[in-house]
């Protein structure tokens, strides 16, 4: 069995890290007091089809699959919570949280200790 990470996903991680390095880190704390991702960077990283990782190329995604979105994930975790994942950034991401939860979800939440 080959655990090596495909070169194209190795590219991936190194330019989603370059990306948080330059341009995320540098905003946290901003982020942090206004609570909003300046437009202009949002902008940037649909460009850069972070928003698209895990969905296949048919459907308008970058087609990285869930090692490619997983390997995103970490570098995007050297920020700050309100950058970690790309798609917590839809524009209903507030609601989803405030949105009261399912039975099943209750449930499941409730074993869990929450």
């Amino acid at each position: 069995m080959d655990f090596d990470i495909p070169e194209e996903l190795q590219l991936l991680a190194r330019t989603t890290r370059d990306f948080v390095e330059t341009r995320l880190q540098p905003l946290e704390k901003q982020v942090e007091e206004t609570d909003k991702i300046p437009s202009d960077v949002l902008k940037e990283m649909g460009q850069l089809g972070f928003f698209g990782l895990p969905f296949p190329e048919e459907y308008g995604g970058v087609g990285a699959g869930d090692l490619g979105y997983c390997l995103a994930l970490e570098q995007f975790g050297r920020t700050s919570a309100e950058k970690r994942s790309p798609r917590s950034r839809s524009p209903n991401h507030r609601a989803d949280l405030t949105r009261p939860r399912s039975r099943p979800a209750r449930r499941y939440a409730m074993a869990a200790g929450s």
